[in-house]
């Protein structure tokens, strides 16, 4: 991958729908050229699915992150432990001994409850821990809503006349439909990628902010700044001076000095590997756990 390929999936990520005429007027590229680089980005495996689901907002659902250590001689038990938990979304391993588990609290449920039953249920050692809790939505999922979050379930670029034929409604009522879904967070759209299939390194750093806790306009400048290397941002809500950022480089080098560079910004008061992951070797460090507090 190259910066290129690097900000079309960062786009991608912060909007799945982008036709590739959006693509190309943000990105200075013709519309051939986008479709080129699309086209091979999902022919080598890294842009792997553009899914669609309800949001946990919409049922003001709260929603938790699980990460800790495990016993990598027990992979088969935990993964089949913690994914037969409805309530688990995502779980995600790193080189064996890492585990991150997401999962939504059902409506009434404590969300202490619920960590505490998973951390339980996957041997999980040194949990850290991490929840939101969202507020009740002004509007609610419709059974029109549910039949077009289905139909893009799997494919959530599917174009819209396809859509249309698919739930049995006009184009228009279906925009109108999905346009409101989103302005009110009610779905959940998004690309899952991979950059390590490329042999690249992916790093994810610890960050606590040298001056409070973050807000929009740090979090955009960081983004605007850095992006790429930085291909994701993530601020911890138990935690609220600390940040999680994603950083992807082609080789270690590349890693280090954008490190340097990004400690060098005066935006932060520490910055440390959290977990730095090399796909061709599958080899994956782990600094700490817990972060820094």
């Amino acid at each position: 991958m190259d910066e290129v390929d690097i900000r079309m999936a960062i786009e991608l990520t912060l909007e799945p729908r982008a036709t590739f005429r959006d693509l190309s007027r943000v990105m200075g590229l013709s519309v051939t050229a986008v479709h080129k680089r699309f086209r091979s980005l999902v022919v080598r495996g890294i842009f792997r699915r553009f899914t669609a689901s309800p949001s946990p907002w919409a049922y003001a659902c709260p929603v938790c992150m699980i990460s800790g250590r495990f016993d990598p001689h027990e992979e088969e038990e935990v993964l089949s432990s913690i994914v037969s938990d409805d309530r688990v979304h995502s779980v995600h391993i790193g080189s064996g001994e890492f585990i991150y588990v997401a999962a939504i609290a059902r409506p009434g449920e404590s969300i202490e409850d619920v960590k505490r039953e998973i951390i339980a249920a996957g041997g999980i050692e040194e949990p850290f821990t991490d929840s939101m809790h969202p507020p009740r939505p002004s509007a609610e999922l419709q059974p029109e809503d549910h039949l077009i979050i289905s139909a893009l379930r799997d494919d959530c670029r599917r174009p819209l006349q396809e859509v249309a034929e698919l739930t049995g409604m006009s184009t228009k009522t279906l925009k109108r439909r999905l346009d409101r879904m989103r302005d009110e967070e009610l779905i959940w759209m998004r690309l899952e990628w991979s950059p390590l299939i490329s042999g690249d390194y992916l790093a994810i750093m610890n960050v606590t902010l040298a001056d409070g806790s973050p807000n929009l306009d740090a979090v955009n400048e960081i983004r605007r700044r850095y992006m790429p290397p930085v291909v994701g941002l993530s601020a911890l809500v138990e935690h609220p001076r600390q940040l999680l950022l994603g950083v992807w480089a082609r080789n270690l080098v590349e890693l280090h000095e954008t490190r340097r560079e990004l400690q060098g910004c005066g935006l932060f008061g520490s910055l440390r590997y959290h977990i730095l992951t090399d796909m061709l070797d599958c080899r994956c460090w782990i600094d700490t756990v817990s972060g820094p507090s």
